[in-house]
């Protein structure tokens, strides 16, 4: 079992992924190019080509059972590698070729925008879609954060509500993922909030 607490097991359909990427123009390679590994979070999947990562997901919460193959390119190993490095806290910002150019330029922009934001540190929506030019499109915002193919490393973890609550998380364990990542990179998370100052 993950670290994520046992009452957040709900499961994304491990579709998800598959239907995400094969829309894209690499249909031939998309059997060959998924794989997994394991993390203190659940089971990771990559689906690449051999020069570009097309989705790093977090498919399943529950490790039992799961047997771990080579990787199947160079750059799932990579991927593996840097997440590897991610949860020892030996690495903060991803380094890997990801599989932008059909996305629009507005959800381009933010996504860049987020990598760039540095370990630890977080915004809000509002903050985000300001510095991606369009102050008014906090809610446009949230919506690329929903579709983010690449968790974590595309941090959208770190982008929150102004509510001060965390808010909600699209991959499995939900606002429990989130918790746990924020807490992975140093905040005080209480009842879903974090709690200032009191960085662990």
């Amino acid at each position: 079992m993950s670290a994520i607490e046992k009452n957040s097991q709900e499961k994304q359909p491990e579709q998800k992924l598959r239907q995400v990427v094969l829309s894209e123009p690499y249909r031939a390679l998309a059997e060959d190019g998924f794989y997994s590994f394991e993390t203190p979070i659940g089971i990771m999947r990559v689906l690449s080509t051999p020069d570009l990562v097309h989705a790093v997901e977090l498919i399943t919460l529950d490790t039992q059972g799961f047997r771990p193959a080579p990787a199947k390119m160079p750059i799932q190993a990579e991927v593996e590698a840097q997440y590897k490095a991610y949860f020892a806290k030996k690495l903060e910002r991803f380094d890997l070729p990801l599989a932008m150019d059909l996305l629009s330029p507005f959800t381009q922009k933010v996504l860049n925008l987020l990598r760039d934001l540095p370990f630890g540190e977080t915004c809000s929506y509002q903050e985000l879609a300001f510095l991606a030019g369009k102050p008014n499109a906090a809610r446009a915002v949230g919506t690329v954060m929903a579709r983010n193919r690449w968790l974590i490393a595309i941090p959208c973890h770190r982008v929150l509500p102004v509510s001060g609550k965390i808010g909600m998380y699209s991959a499995p364990g939900g606002a429990d993922t989130k918790a746990w990542l924020l807490r992975h990179e140093g905040h005080r998370v209480e009842d879903y909030k974090i709690v200032k100052g009191n960085k662990t």
